[in-house]
């Protein structure tokens, strides 16, 4: 029998489509498996967490200043075409300790990832004697600077979007469609560049794996290196990744939520906020591991 080329259909890219969906199931599965079976993974997160609301609370007075003054409207009044620069210039130190916090604390989230991360792939490779969650806690510490770099492209990224939304808003002037048109190509342009550069933490360790053998040249390029297997990979798998996002942020707020509506009320208030902390905890540390378990079974 004849088959015609527009109906054949290549049973690899059936098995491959396959392959994506059960990678993606099994690691929701066995990252609550894991998790469950041993508890004591949330302590990197609560490690992290911990040294960022001490850096939060060590700052919280120049911080609340600064919120309180813009709920106020204390804010200069001149040309709305000069008002962005008067206002750095009036809150200039405010907002330096701002993005210090704030950079601070988004770096001690990629550390909890890269812990996380080193230990799915220790235990990946099913290494003889089990894997030490020491030994991973000190494996994601010693990337660090690949991810402090991270962090600053991130930043800058961060910027230069910003600009480019607050000029074309300006061009856009008072039509309202236009500007919501521009919020929501932003949005999908934020969307994108998450699902392409979601697992530059973990592909540092096939970064630096190749760096160890031999096959990168440079050792500092492990960090290009890390977000170009990122980049690729979320080529060829996009929407089963952000599919995989989107779980994640309905697991994590249901969960919020949940708690929030019916846990909180009851409690006293004096462990509010070490529930809250052990919450996100949980909640981070079966994210990391799920997305981390999804990357290393590619």
């Amino acid at each position: 029998m004849k088959i015609h080329p527009e109906n054949y259909i290549n049973p690899k890219i059936i098995n491959k489509s396959k392959g994506i969906g059960e990678i993606l199931i099994n690691a929701l599965v066995n990252g609550l498996s894991l998790l469950v079976r041993r508890p004591y993974l949330i302590l990197a997160s609560l490690i992290f967490s911990a040294i960022s609301m001490v850096a939060f609370f060590l700052n919280a007075e120049t911080i609340t200043y600064f919120f309180l003054n813009i709920a106020y409207g204390i804010i200069p009044n001149i040309s709305p075409k000069t008002m962005l620069f008067d206002f750095i210039l009036m809150y200039s130190n405010e907002i330096i300790v701002l993005l210090a916090v704030f950079l601070f604390t988004i770096l001690m989230n990629f550390l909890t990832y890269a812990v996380y991360s080193a230990y799915v792939k220790e235990n990946n490779e099913g290494k003889k004697g089990g894997v030490s969650f020491g030994a991973s806690f000190k494996e994601g510490l010693s990337k660090t600077l690949p991810l402090l770099g991270f962090v600053l492209i991130i930043f800058f990224l961060g910027l230069f979007l910003a600009a480019v939304c607050l000029l074309l808003m300006w061009f856009a002037g008072n039509n309202f469609l236009a500007n919501i048109a521009i919020a929501i190509l932003i949005a999908i342009l934020l969307i994108y560049l998450l699902v392409k550069l979601i697992f530059v933490v973990p592909a540092i360790f096939d970064a630096e794996a190749k760096a160890s053998s031999g096959r990168i040249k440079a050792k500092n390029s492990i960090l290009a290196q890390a977000i170009s297997k990122s980049w690729n990979f979320s080529s060829r798998k996009f929407m089963a990744i952000f599919i995989l996002i989107v779980i994640l942020a309905l697991i994590n707020a249901f969960f919020s939520t949940l708690i929030g509506s019916f846990v909180y009320p009851i409690l006293d208030e004096n462990i509010k906020l070490a529930a809250a902390t052990v919450l996100t905890a949980i909640l981070t540390t079966y994210s990391c591991i799920v997305l981390a378990m999804f990357y290393f079974k590619k």
